[in-house]
C-alpha cells in the first residue's frame, strides 16, 4: 500500500480525551490518529479545553506540555 500525501489536508481533532491524565481507549486512539495523520503529512491541530484545571496558569502549562508531547520526533 502506498503512503498518501495529505499535505493539503487540515484536520482538527477534539482534544478532550487527549487531555485526560489517565489513559483511556479513546485517548490511545486519538494519539495514534494524530501520529498517523502526521506521518501522512496532514496538518493536524488539536482543540484543547482551557478548563483542564481550575488554575489558569496550570491549565496553560498542561496545554504547552501536551503540544510538546505531540511534536514529531
Amino acid at each position: 500500500m502506498k503512503n498518501q500525501d495529505l499535505s493539503a489536508v487540515n484536520v482538527l481533532i477534539d482534544g478532550y480525551n487527549l487531555e485526560l491524565r489517565q489513559g483511556t481507549g479513546i485517548s490511545t486512539y486519538g494519539m495514534t490518529l494524530v501520529e498517523a495523520l502526521r506521518t501522512l503529512k496532514a496538518r493536524v491541530s488539536v482543540l484543547c479545553s482551557s478548563k483542564s484545571s481550575r488554575d489558569a496558569q496550570l491549565a496553560e502549562v498542561f496545554l504547552f506540555d501536551m503540544r510538546r508531547e505531540m511534536e514529531p520526533k
